[in-house]
């Protein structure tokens, strides 16, 4: 996909893990196309199933487009089993800045759970 975007200016985006090749590379050669492509695929493919991996991907890539985008999702599809696993998922972090950016968010988790 690399060779067809760099030659014809296309890309078949068709899962994440393509999307999340092809957005550093677009990064780094400022293909703002391709990078608007990527984060619009990976916006609109985001689910319950993976958005722990695209927060981490987002993260790692220090992207705060979709790390933001991530955390909307996660505080607009809030329930017992969400809030847990995003509970388990702030107490994985190793990076205290990252943790103290999530604070708010740890606490409406753990409101929910001990209101709900």
């Amino acid at each position: 996909e690399y060779l067809r975007w760099v030659y014809y200016r296309e890309a078949q985006l068709d899962n994440d893990s393509l999307a999340m090749n092809l957005l550093p590379f677009a990064d780094e050669h400022l293909e703002d196309e391709l990078k608007k492509k990527c984060m619009r695929y990976l916006m609109t493919h985001t689910k319950s199933e993976n958005i722990y991996r695209n927060l981490d991907f987002a993260h790692e890539q220090n992207n705060t487009d979709l790390q933001d985008w991530c955390m909307i999702f996660l505080t607009t599809n809030t329930n017992l089993q969400n809030v847990s696993e995003l509970i388990k998922y702030l107490d994985r972090q190793h990076n205290p800045e990252f943790a103290n950016e999530d604070l708010k968010l740890r606490e409406q988790a753990i409101s929910v759970v001990t209101d709900g």
